[in-house]
């Protein structure tokens, strides 16, 4: 759905929320117990888009995001992707993308367990819960 400007990250089912959740451990590392942002998996491969038009201000690797993307969108408001697979990236920092443009594919780079796309809102620089933020802008994920 882009008509309201803004766009579904990815075509993938949610299998972990936003907030406070058990640690899972595995490949030597464990996740915190606090979850800032929505895992969606399409599946090894699967196309990552821009939630909404901006510009491109991080595409790189960033520790256990792995290979990951930032865009600023204007207005204090940003998104991240995170889990990106190698060679997955399609666009470069300082581009500018608009809402739907296929920007990466998910892999499972950095502390993933599995193909899927960490996907995280920001307002002000702090991360939100993305469920209700992209809900408020006519996307359901």
């Amino acid at each position: 759905m882009v008509s309201s400007g803004w766009a579904r990250p990815t075509s993938g089912h949610r299998t972990s929320g936003f907030g406070p959740r058990s640690s899972q451990c595995g490949n030597g590392y464990c996740s915190t117990s606090y979850h800032y942002g929505v895992d969606l998996s399409g599946g090894c491969g699967a196309g990552i888009y821009a939630a909404a038009a901006g510009t491109v201000v991080y595409a790189g690797y960033n520790g256990g995001y792995g290979n990951y993307i930032k865009i600023d969108h204007g207005g204090g408001i940003g998104t991240g992707y995170a889990h990106i697979r190698p060679g997955g990236f399609y666009v470069g920092y300082g581009q500018r993308v608009n809402a739907g443009d296929l920007i990466g594919s998910e892999g499972n780079t950095g502390n993933a367990f599995g193909c899927n796309l960490h996907f995280e809102a920001y307002v002000n620089g702090s991360p939100v819960n993305p469920i209700p933020f992209l809900a408020d802008r006519g996307v359901s994920i």
